[in-house]
């Protein structure tokens, strides 16, 4: 998945299009699929949020597949959306994730418990703002033209 992948996903529309949804990420080396990313809206209690979502075969966990692509989303949706905040909602359990949403520069805003099939699992509700994106791109030297 590129960056220029997304925004067929949001028709254009900067109010975040419904059908906006994960992508398939691919090995750029064999083609195989291995996980799916992207901006999604989310409810988290009685908020609706924009999140980045992120999911990758454990074989592929710890090689940094999910925070490449879970990044050029992040920056897509600071680039092309009118957010304030992305969010990464997370399960409390799921410490792999937590580490991808520090990575992105998220930190914990709340947590929260969802209900699925019977079953109450609570979760972390990481976001990252539009200023604290912005001031960890000022940091980040530019790339040399022509590299």
């Amino acid at each position: 998945m590129t960056a220029p992948d997304l925004p067929a996903r949001f028709d254009g529309d900067a109010d975040l299009a419904p059908r906006a949804d994960l992508i398939g990420v691919r090995l750029r080396e064999t083609g195989e699929m291995i996980g799916q990313c992207g901006i999604t809206r989310q409810r988290i209690d009685q908020d609706e949020v924009v999140e980045v979502g992120y999911l990758f075969a454990r074989a592929h966990w710890h090689r940094g597949y999910a925070v490449e692509a879970a990044s050029a989303c992040r920056d897509w949706a600071f680039r092309e959306l009118p957010i304030d905040e992305l969010y990464a909602k997370v399960r409390s359990t799921n410490v792999a994730s937590m580490n991808v949403a520090i990575r992105l520069g998220m930190t914990v805003r709340r947590t929260f418990t969802t209900h699925y099939r019977g079953v109450d699992m609570p979760h972390l509700a990481f976001a990252v703002s539009r200023e604290a994106w912005s001031r960890g791109r000022r940091s980040v030297p530019e790339e040399p033209a022509g590299s």
